[in-house]
């Protein structure tokens, strides 16, 4: 079962059931999140975006800027970065901590993403994946993304070649 919130202030007491503890909510980032993304993207060998970066570029009249997470119990457990740009939306990161790998967490903000920012106007969606990245390809693919192009040398630690992915939802 998943569990949409708005985003609360720091100071907001999220009330909880006791069977609420294994529930996935995908919610907005708080400041308080900042240590758990870098902490996932860092894990999956990812670029951090500073969530304080993206807060304040929310203001800019042409992208917003945004960050989900995905929590279980209290815990922030999954990351992902994203702009729109009127009708297009770049994904920056994708990232599940290890332990919560293969759980479909990733699949689970990705689709939140997509039908928020889809509510918000949005008809075409990019982003990069690693070639060597079969697990997230296959994820990628199943939600009607496709290879649109290919980086060679893109990645660096280790040397990979980036997949340029598109989903058009205009159709």
């Amino acid at each position: 079962m998943i569990f949409h919130r708005r985003m609360p202030s720091d100071s907001e007491q999220l009330e909880r059931a006791p069977e609420a503890d294994s529930r996935r909510i995908v919610r907005e980032c708080l400041p308080s999140d900042s240590s758990a993304i870098k902490r996932i993207l860092s894990e999956a060998n990812l670029s951090s975006l500073e969530t304080s970066d993206l807060r304040d570029a929310v203001s800019n009249q042409i992208a917003s800027y945004h960050t989900q997470v995905c929590e279980v119990g209290k815990e922030v457990v999954a990351a992902l970065q994203w702009r729109q740009v009127g009708q297009e939306v770049e994904i920056f990161d994708v990232a599940v901590d290890a332990t919560h790998r293969r759980q479909g967490i990733a699949s689970i903000l990705l689709e939140s993403v997509l039908g928020l920012a889809r509510e918000r106007g949005a008809k075409e969606f990019f982003m990069e994946v690693r070639e060597s990245n079969a697990a997230a390809l296959a994820l990628y693919r199943t939600l009607g993304f496709s290879v649109t192009g290919r980086r060679p040398n893109y990645y660096r630690d280790p040397d990979d070649a980036a997949l340029l992915l598109r989903l058009d939802v205009t159709v």
